[in-house]
């Protein structure tokens, strides 16, 4: 039969972000027990490979980026399905800025400008994509840049058992913001104007108001949104589940 849960309540979990680096990176550790599986000791790099990395560019790398690539940076099943957390002995500094992630394509880049690797817990800026010599902020900080791409990701992954995903409609965008929590995330810049919310083992991701994914991993609330989603004029593109055996 296939795997079938409710045990992850995502809008609970992150309907809010922790104010402090600690409790976020706890969060990312709740999630990944839950979705994905349980973060281990070999899922790090070690800390001599992150200072092997830092040689290379000569510079430090802030707290959080270190603590992120020691905490999970191995967990590439996640990370670098689709888009990609480029590995610390290949990262790069270009146009002073260190690029840390790369989309599937190269359209767009996620970077730390070299100016605030001082900090603990810098912004990310994403690359514009008509331009990429432009850069906007992501995510006020590292912490919650991970915290965001962790739940992006779910609709890539093969540890999400339901998925689907179609073009949008007014009314499907009103039937999302009822029925399930927006996420503490800011809107995200790439995909423009990204939005996250939850529910019981569910991710929901909007693109533009004109995109929707969904990523679940329990049949009863995956139908139910696929159902409400479905009855506001979605016509969804995929929808992928188990078949029985």
């Amino acid at each position: 039969m296939p795997y079938d849960r409710n045990s992850l309540a995502v809008n609970d979990l992150l309907r809010k972000l922790p104010d402090s680096r600690e409790e976020r990176w706890n969060v990312l550790k709740t999630f990944f027990s839950g979705w994905y599986a349980q973060i281990g000791p070999a899922d790090g790099f070690a800390d001599q490979e992150i200072h092997a990395a830092e040689v290379l560019l000569n510079i430090r790398f802030p707290k959080a980026l270190r603590e992120w690539y020691m905490l999970a940076g191995r967990r590439s099943e996640v990370w670098s399905r689709q888009d990609h957390f480029i590995l610390p002995e290949r990262l790069a500094i270009k146009n002073e800025k260190l690029v840390i992630y790369r989309e599937n394509q190269s359209v767009v880049r996620w970077a730390i400008p070299v100016d605030r690797l001082v900090d603990d817990d810098p912004p990310v800026l994403v690359s514009d994509p008509r331009n990429p010599e432009n850069w906007m902020e992501e995510c006020p900080d590292i912490s919650t840049f991970a915290l965001s791409q962790m739940l992006r990701n779910t609709k890539f992954s093969e540890a999400t058992t339901y998925s689907g995903n179609g073009q949008a409609t007014d009314a499907s965008l009103h039937a999302i913001t009822q029925n399930y929590e927006l996420l503490g995330f800011p809107d995200l810049a790439w995909p423009p104007s990204t939005r996250l919310y939850g529910g019981d083992d569910l991710v929901i991701e909007v693109n533009d108001d004109s995109w929707i994914w969904v990523s679940g991993r329990s049949s009863a609330t995956f139908h139910e949104a696929v159902r409400l989603i479905g009855d506001a004029g979605v016509k969804w593109e995929q929808l992928s589940e188990p078949q029985p055996t």
